[in-house]
């Protein structure tokens, strides 16, 4: 007699999934990942990630599929993030007087990630002189932005002045005006 038997395999496992993502390192970036892996129903698995790379995710809400072997199929979402941009305020001090180098800079940053590395290319941000100082702030992913600060100094002192001299020696109808 001819005997045929047929195996039939079932999972005894739902067919389910686990991510794990990292984030953006620099706002408007898209260096993102997420790394996707299988688990229960029949492998192999199939993954796929809707209308992206999974290297190279910009911020935001992801929607991955991944299907077994018998086209079992598990969907999920999950979120990648962006740190804020890196915002600077500048409060300044100017010069206080023509020719001086008393004026100074400093620096408010938010957004990024912390901590901040400040390069004044060259210059202190203490003791200036009147002019325009470039900035690059560095935060701890790298990311970076630059912009300037203007210290000015008051005008200097012109005098001038219009001397009449005395008609005679000893007489006192002789004037000064001094302008200023």
């Amino acid at each position: 007699t001819l005997s045929n038997t047929i195996l039939v395999q079932q999972s005894t496992q739902t067919l389910s999934a686990n991510y794990a993502t990292t984030n953006v390192s620099c706002n408007g970036g898209s260096d993102g990942t997420v790394s996707i892996v299988g688990s229960g129903g029949i492998p192999p698995y199939t993954i796929s990630l809707l209308n992206a790379n999974m290297n190279q995710l910009s911020a935001g809400y992801y929607t991955y599929m991944i299907a077994d072997t018998f086209s079992c199929v598990y969907t999920d979402s999950f979120l990648i993030t962006e740190p804020l941009s890196i915002s600077v305020t500048s409060n300044t001090t100017n010069v206080s007087c023509n020719g001086g180098n008393d004026g100074a800079a400093n620096l408010v940053i938010s957004g990024g990630t912390p901590s901040y590395i400040i390069d004044w290319g060259g210059a202190n941000n203490l003791a200036l002189l009147a002019g325009t100082y470039i900035y690059t702030i560095t935060d701890a992913n790298l990311c970076d932005t630059s912009g300037s600060i203007t210290i000015i100094e008051p005008s200097s002192i012109i005098v001038s002045s219009v001397i009449t001299p005395a008609n005679c020696h000893d007489s006192f109808d002789g004037s000064a005006i001094i302008n200023i």
